[in-house]
């Protein structure tokens, strides 16, 4: 008779599809075969990623066990955020969601599957958890919070069918999106107004963004004049992006340094994940993407050689592949007119070997600001009616978009008076967005504004917001 099988400590996942019978029945099975497939490829995903093993598939769910239990509950909040990222893909069959309950024990292997307590305890956390959470046994919360991104709440000690013992439940919440929402520190999002005349780029660039949820990638460039509203529509875009799940990065480059790569090493320094190679450059200097930050120390040249610059490129290009592994990404590179000629080079690099990449890439500028000499001429001519890399030239507003902004400010003054006065500002601010705003703000702030709109025909004043960034602005032009 052959030795029993030695138990060993062992974490183990079970996932349940919730509602697999109605989804399939609305569907038909053909549709519903279609998303069990891609439920079943992205938890696979998901379990190997994570160095885990799927021992048996239900039709509608899945158990699979782990190294560590730190290892499952990162498996499980990546198994969630990827059936929400996939409800928001154009090519999604339908949305869905999933329980799935976790817990770890002395395991023993046998007949090509686990046995033991843990395995009753995870299965039975499955079926108590609602749809979308992440039910966790005591014991793998004891284990895995020191290295699993998650916090957890107590969700109650329940007795669960098949086991004496009473078992305390927790929730594991992914920390990891909680800290995406936050807006990156290189954009602002200023909603004292709405946004107006912008109906076309944002067309633009929903369709940019549909095309990389449903498996591609895109770069969009954006531009227009100083204070027409580039920041603010990137601001905007990137609170959808988030709305869907996705890791949003941004950097700017400075006017007064010409760093190498600045942008990027900012937005990557931020990021939010877990990933070894990123760790040790910023942490140490360590590693290939090391040069990247090298501004941050002592050293700061670039790579010397063409190879070294392909290698670093190599290294990076494979960083934003991981990053949009489990999740869409948004890299925003604000200001690239101001970049370094290396800065550019790097761009041009992730634009045309990110492969099969969930990542769209924006870069804003100012189109007066460069010139046929400037580094991103070369980008602009490589993208040329390339249809994954839109352009988005934002213009000055119409005199219904100023009418809409003034008649938010005063929505009780009669249309005639909103026109009257929405001319006025039109004509004194060029449809420049952020005089518009600010002029409004100002207006508003010091009481002002109703008196105007009703006819007084006092000049219109210059905010001081206006006068410092028109100064700025004349204080960077050259004497010649």
């Amino acid at each position: 008779m052959d030795p029993a099988p030695a138990p060993s400590i062992q974490a183990v996942l079970f996932t349940d599809m919730v509602g697999s019978p109605r989804l399939r029945a609305t569907l038909g099975d053909e549709r519903a075969d279609l998303l069990r497939r891609a439920h079943d490829t992205m938890l696979a995903d998901c379990v190997d990623q994570h160095g885990g093993t799927a021992l048996r598939w239900t039709g509608d769910g899945l158990k699979a066990a782990f190294p560590s239990a730190s290892a499952a509950v990162s498996a499980g909040l990546a198994m969630q955020r990827a059936a929400a990222a996939y409800g928001h893909r154009a090519d999604a069959i339908a949305r869905f969601e999933m329980r799935i309950g976790i817990s770890v024990g002395e395991l023993v292997f046998e007949d090509h599957d686990l046995h033991g307590v843990a395995v009753i305890e995870a299965a039975r956390l499955e079926a108590l958890a609602a749809p979308g959470e992440v039910l966790v046994a005591e014991p793998a919360v004891i284990l895995g919070r020191r290295r699993a991104a998650a916090r957890f709440e107590e969700a109650g000690t329940y007795t669960l069918k098949g086991l004496d013992d009473a078992v305390t439940v927790y929730r594991a919440i992914d920390t990891t999106a909680e800290h995406d929402e936050r807006m990156p520190s290189a954009i602002s999002l200023d909603q004292r107004f709405p946004l107006v005349g912008r109906a076309e780029a944002v067309s633009d660039a929903q369709r940019a963004w549909r095309a990389v949820a449903a498996g591609g990638r895109a770069t969009l460039l954006l531009s227009g004049q100083p204070g027409i509203g580039k920041s603010r529509f990137i601001a905007e875009f990137v609170r959808q992006a988030q709305h869907d799940g996705a890791l949003v990065l941004a950097g700017a480059c400075d006017s007064n340094f010409s760093v190498p790569y600045q942008p990027f090493a900012a937005a990557f320094r931020d990021a939010p994940v877990a990933d070894d190679e990123l760790t040790a450059a910023i942490e140490s200097g360590a590693g290939p993407l090391a040069t990247l930050f090298a501004a941050r120390r002592s050293d700061r040249n670039e790579p010397a050689s063409a190879a070294a610059r392909f290698q670093l490129f190599d290294a990076i290009t494979r960083l934003v592949e991981r990053l949009a592994h489990d999740r869409l990404l948004v890299l925003a590179l604000e200001d690239v007119h101001w970049a370094a000629a290396s800065t550019i080079e790097l761009l041009r690099h992730l634009v045309r070997h990110t492969g099969d990449a969930r990542v769209l890439l924006l870069a804003r500028y100012r189109a007066d600001d460069v010139d046929a000499g400037h580094p991103l001429q070369a980008l602009l001519a490589d993208t040329r009616n390339a249809p994954a890399t839109p352009r988005i030239g934002l213009r000055a507003l119409a005199l219904a978009d100023v009418e809409q902004l003034v008649a938010t400010c005063v929505p009780i003054a009669p249309p005639e008076t909103v026109h009257a006065f929405s001319g006025r500002v039109l004509a004194e601010s060029g449809g420049s967005p952020f005089f518009v705003c600010e002029l409004l703000d100002h207006l508003s702030r010091t009481g002002a504004l109703a008196q105007l709109v009703n006819g007084e025909g006092a000049p219109l004043p210059i905010p001081d917001s206006v006068r410092d960034v028109v100064g700025q602005r004349l204080g960077s032009l050259s004497p010649e």
